[in-house]
């Protein structure tokens, strides 16, 4: 009789990065890739086969998370952490020609799905990091105490 069994390989832990291919993103998930955990990275628009950062990912969707008919749940199922990056500058608003208002609107669609999956993952950790724009050109070194002197939509 055999008494040893096969042991499974544990389940790495997965990490939904959204806004996967931008500036922050691609600093993140090679660290947290060394950190032992599966990313899955949500972007805006498709990678490359040839981008280094498509074989850092478990998985990669490329997903309009302003679009309301989106399941995040359906799409990318579960996953223990949820680092949220995604949302879009103002710079690149300009670029498509969205006016404030619609930027307002996109990025306020794309907090309401992220907030849905949130409630209906229940992620151990979720991460939400944002601009320090709400503190304008300030010469100085910021701290939650700075006082708010942006300008544009989000100040």
């Amino acid at each position: 009789m055999n008494t040893h069994r096969k042991q499974d390989t544990p389940r790495r832990s997965r990490v939904l990065v959204t806004g996967a291919s931008g500036f922050a993103g691609r600093w993140l998930i090679p660290t947290l890739n060394n950190m032992g955990l599966d990313c899955i990275g949500i972007t805006g628009s498709r990678l490359h086969s040839r981008d280094p950062l498509k074989s850092l990912l478990a998985n990669d969707y490329q997903i309009d998370l302003s679009n309301h008919s989106v399941d995040l749940l359906d799409v990318v199922g579960d996953v223990e952490y949820l680092v949220y990056l995604a949302s879009i500058t103002p710079h690149k608003a300009r670029i498509a020609g969205l006016s404030d208002s619609e930027l307002f609107i996109r990025n306020s669609a794309i907090d309401s799905n992220i907030v849905q999956y949130i409630k209906d993952v229940v992620p151990k950790k979720s991460v939400i990091i944002s601009s320090c724009a709400v503190y304008g050109n300030s010469p100085r070194i910021l701290t939650e105490d700075s006082p708010l002197m942006g300008k544009g939509v989000y100040a």
